[in-house]
């Protein structure tokens, strides 16, 4: 079976960058317009919603990066310093 850690790495950088900037523009929209959905009057509520969001997606791609991958038969996680666990 072909390893597919690379590649699955990738894609989620992708797909948490791609999150992160789709909730960065929804704060945009709504500090520019000042205009929330019919079921978010509160938009201070909801562009901390979104903050939350931003920051949630932000610490998995962090996360990703801790990942050793050199290994395809074992996964650890880098220490700070860049060693192995």
């Amino acid at each position: 079976m072909a390893d597919l850690t690379k590649q699955l790495t990738h894609t989620l950088r992708i797909y948490f960058d791609s999150q992160i900037n789709k909730h960065k523009i929804n704060v945009q929209i709504l500090m520019q317009k000042g205009v929330g959905v019919a079921e978010h009057p509160d938009i201070m509520q909801t562009i901390e919603d979104e903050l939350g969001k931003i920051a949630e997606f932000k610490d998995k791609l962090e996360a990703l990066d801790t990942l050793d991958i050199a290994d395809e038969n074992q996964l650890s996680f880098l220490r700070e310093d860049g060693t192995s666990q």
